[in-house]
């Protein structure tokens, strides 16, 4: 079907205004609008024409790029093939490196059906489109990696490469390793690398050596501060000197520290917190590192506390209160990656015990034992570790996007982790919303905590947040107007820090709110 007029419906359900394409605000309510970009996975859309309206939905950008018009309407339960599907779900944790299914599109070929996936959060960039004309991406410029590479600067190559080697591991044990080494797959958004789609690995399994080949292909074009040291590095892989991918890993952990020498580090943090317009009390805690206590390596915790008679309040100043306790005895910059890590997850297991410990003093049983959940930021140059339980967030935010960074511990995500349901269904069940894991509600042996490390590369701001202002998508929604103007010099970080409160109680109000952001600025 021909569109002669493609609207997208504003997402207020208060306004719910028919806008352009070309419109990045309702043109009604000045809500902003969210485009949703789809990346086609399999073969039948290039019959169509770019302009077409699949479905009545599906606005036809490309051959393999199509822009939903209606996000906000439901749709019908996916059947899938599991094989190609699962991994995706299974890698949900591994965001934003990963894309994940929308929606399977039954398409009418020829009196007979054929199906492709279409994936959200793909790194669509300029050259998978047809035309440019009326095009928002939202900032992001998704790149291969092979284009951007040249010219890019030591640490950001040697960070691209520790971000594939990273990924090598969790993509084997779901058998499409093979991803990897396919460079059209492979795309760069700033600092971050991002897969286009994932690919079966055939009968054998790929090797280090392979992807010593492919790496080896981009010397020529390497910066000269790593040329040597990174040829050197690609023959031990070709030869089989490396086979663990645990000790690539070390390598590129001690490039990058050679890297970051050239390069000086600085942190600003800001935080709030307000109880809201309804709640009696304020079940938040946020903690922000004194500078002299850790020597400029900044920490900040953000917990989100519940349980009865105020025993929220209790369990998330107690967390954080621990966990403060525990780093200060850590000389941080002298830590490596393993021993950094270690501290931290007995940080965390040391918070749990002490909440544990009193909900069994007090006789607390199910729904009365405190708890909180809890999401961390602690910046050791040039990594950024993110650690959290629960459903309180972290988002990466630079000029190219806005990424969340962290998976919530609730029902919903670990449906999606199984390889039960899409993300986009989880929500429809009952109980999706529902905390598998927070602190303090049992033993620190059935705790997993989940710690990530980012490499700091350009200036870019981490932002912590409470489901109070994380609900309804509002980071998604607000990010562009509310953030970006830090890195921009337009405003500074304790202004951004109060209007995201301010944005919170007015468009959600429903819940306590606590925000801290973290500003890295490198040069």
């Amino acid at each position: 079907m021909q569109a002669t007029t493609v609207t997208l419906l504003c997402p207020n359900p208060n306004c719910k205004y028919p806008n352009s394409e070309t419109h990045r605000f309702c043109q009604q309510c000045r809500t902003p609008l969210v485009k949703q970009y789809l990346w086609v996975e399999g073969q039948g859309i290039e019959n169509y024409h770019v302009g077409d309206l699949l479905l009545n939905r599906f606005l036809v950008k490309s051959s393999k790029v199509l822009l939903d018009t209606r996000p906000e309407q439901s749709i019908e339960a996916q059947i899938f093939d599991p094989a190609s599907v699962q991994p995706y779900l299974k890698l949900f944790p591994y965001c934003p490196h990963i894309p994940q299914p929308y929606c399977v599109l039954y398409l009418e070929e020829k009196q007979s059906h054929q199906e492709v996936l279409l994936l959200d959060q793909a790194p669509i960039g300029k050259c998978d489109l047809s035309t440019e004309e009326n095009l928002e991406l939202s900032h992001r410029y998704a790149q291969p990696l092979e284009l951007a590479w040249k010219g890019a600067s030591a640490l950001r190559q040697i960070n691209w490469l520790w971000q594939i080697a990273q990924l090598w591991q969790p993509l084997a044990e779901q058998k499409v390793s093979s991803s990897l080494l396919q460079p059209n797959l492979i795309r760069v958004e700033s600092s971050l690398v991002r897969l286009l789609e994932l690919r079966q690995d055939r009968e054998a399994t790929p090797s280090l050596a392979e992807l010593g080949q492919m790496w080896q292909q981009w010397l020529p074009t390497a910066n000269n501060a790593i040329k040597s040291a990174l040829s050197s590095l690609c023959l031990q892989m070709i030869e089989g000197q490396i086979q663990k991918i645990d000790q690539l890993i070390n390598i590129l952990d001690e490039f990058l520290q050679q890297s970051a020498i050239a390069h000086k580090f600085t942190f600003t943090v800001a935080a709030q917190t307000d109880q809201g317009l309804t709640r009696q009390s304020n079940e938040d805690t946020y903690y922000v590192t004194d500078r002299e206590t850790f020597s400029n390596l900044p920490l900040t915790i953000v917990c989100d506390g519940m349980g009865g008679h105020a025993g929220g309040e209790v369990a998330s100043s107690v967390a954080v209160e621990a966990i403060a306790q525990h780093l200060q005895g850590v000389n941080i910059a002298s830590e490596n990656t393993t021993s950094l890590v270690i501290k931290l997850h007995e940080g965390i297991y040391k918070a749990n015990d002490l909440i544990n410990q009193s909900n069994n003093q007090d006789h607390r049983r199910d729904y009365q034992r405190m708890g909180t959940t809890i999401v961390m930021a602690l910046a050791c140059p040039p990594k950024m570790y993110i650690a959290n339980i629960g459903d309180s967030r972290a988002y990466l935010i630079n000029r190219s996007g806005c990424y969340q960074v962290t998976t919530d511990d609730n029902m919903g995500c670990r449906l999606v982790r199984l390889g039960m349901s899409f993300y986009r269904d989880s929500f429809s069940h009952s109980n999706s919303a529902q905390l598998i894991q927070a602190l303090g509600v049992s033993s620190s042996k059935v705790l997993h905590p989940r710690i990530r490390q980012f490499v700091i590369d350009e200036d870019c701001i981490f932002l912590l947040c409470s489901d109070g202002l994380s609900d309804n998508n509002r980071v998604e929604e607000y990010w562009e107007t509310e953030i970006l103007p830090v890195l921009a010099g337009e405003i500074d970080l304790t202004v951004a820090s109060r209007r995201l409160i301010d944005l919170a109680n007015h468009l959600n109000g429903h819940d306590n709110v606590t925000v801290s952001l973290v500003y890295c600025q490198v040069s």
